[in-house]
């Protein structure tokens, strides 16, 4: 709108300089005109009878016209040359502004067309993540629910390995085989406990082994189906974490984060924290705390969830779970006045 109010108060100028300065060489042309007229005329009038073919009479006649009529020429040609200098300039300044504006229009179209490229990737890349995600299916040992695929298939399989009371059953015959250290009693342990938070942590720490154990059973028995979802993710945004910041600033890179994360259901954000507390996915835990990939990731209603967060060894530190401690971290460049929470 601006762009278009400009061309047109310029189309609308332009005319009216020519108008005028059209006007200002008439009225110079009539001056100079009737300022010779009147000088001729003095000159007559003083000299009415001077010999027409006296050479000398019409050398100084010449004199005298151009003494006085040669100032006054000589006055409107300067005032001319300087209004086509003024135009001139005005016609440099038009055309370095048009530039310009040509220039940045071209600027942005090309900005917008590699925001628009960089987006259609991004959607491909979620498509891809969406149908690793629903080829995904239980095996041919759980024929029965062959058909169980995507999510549901994920949500069987943490159901059977997590369970808690076969996870507890575990527990308990780890503590009676071992010698309790110190003043513990292992039996009395074992017949006691209903939380895993609540054990010593010797026994916390065999908890914990026990369930990434367990993982490491659930993920060696799927790999050949888990292990692309893995991938796909972590490539997904490391792309976008190392996008050229002349394409993405820090605020769009945190949004089309955010956008990946807001595609993730709770079972993918459960099987993605385990796989972080593993060698294999230790590479992911950064961009998780980067981009707070468990923000809004519940873990209340779930015990072995609950249990493995709490623990000092989690590798996963305040920001993963959290928009507003991420967006604090400077490593993501962004302004203090866009740390407000986004989901």
């Amino acid at each position: 709108m601006t762009t278009t109010y400009s061309s047109n108060l310029a189309q609308t100028v332009k005319p009216s300089m020519r108008s005028d300065d059209a006007r200002l060489v008439f009225w110079i042309v009539i001056v100079v005109t009737f300022a010779s007229l009147i000088v001729l005329l003095c000159y007559a009038l003083r000299f009415p009878h001077f010999p027409v073919a006296d050479t000398e009479e019409w050398a100084r006649y010449g004199e005298y016209v151009g003494g006085t009529i040669g100032p006054i020429a000589g006055f409107a040609t300067i005032v001319i040359l300087w209004r086509t200098l003024q135009i001139q300039r005005a016609d440099a300044r038009d055309t370095a502004h048009n530039f310009s504006e040509q220039l940045a229009a071209t600027r942005k179209q090309l900005a917008a067309t590699q925001i628009q490229g960089f987006e259609q990737s991004l959607f491909s890349w979620l498509s891809l993540h969406r149908d690793i995600l629903n080829a995904v299916q239980l095996q041919p040992i759980e024929r029965a629910m062959s058909n169980i695929r995507g999510l549901h298939a994920l949500e069987h399989w943490y159901t059977a390995t997590f369970d808690e009371d076969t996870v507890s059953t575990e527990l308990r015959g780890w503590l009676l085989e071992t010698e309790a250290p110190g003043e513990y009693d292992n039996s009395l342990i074992a017949a006691s406990f209903t939380k895993l938070e609540t054990l010593p942590e010797f026994a916390q720490a065999q908890a914990q082994e026990i369930l990434l154990e367990r993982w490491e059973d659930l993920y060696k028995g799927a790999s050949f189906q888990l292990d692309a979802y893995f991938r796909t993710l972590f490539r997904l945004f490391k792309w976008i974490d190392s996008t050229s910041s002349s394409l993405l600033t820090p605020e769009q890179r945190w949004e089309y984060a955010a956008l990946v994360r807001a595609q993730l259901s709770w079972i993918e954000l459960a099987f993605l924290f385990f796989n972080g507390m593993t060698e294999r996915g230790k590479a992911f835990v950064p961009y998780c705390q980067k981009y707070a990939l468990f923000d809004n990731f519940d873990t209340s209603n779930d015990s072995v969830l609950s249990f493995l967060r709490a623990r000092k060894s989690n590798p996963y530190g305040a920001s993963a779970f959290s928009s507003t401690q991420a967006r604090k971290n400077p490593a993501l460049g962004m302004q203090p006045s866009a740390t407000a929470p986004i989901v």
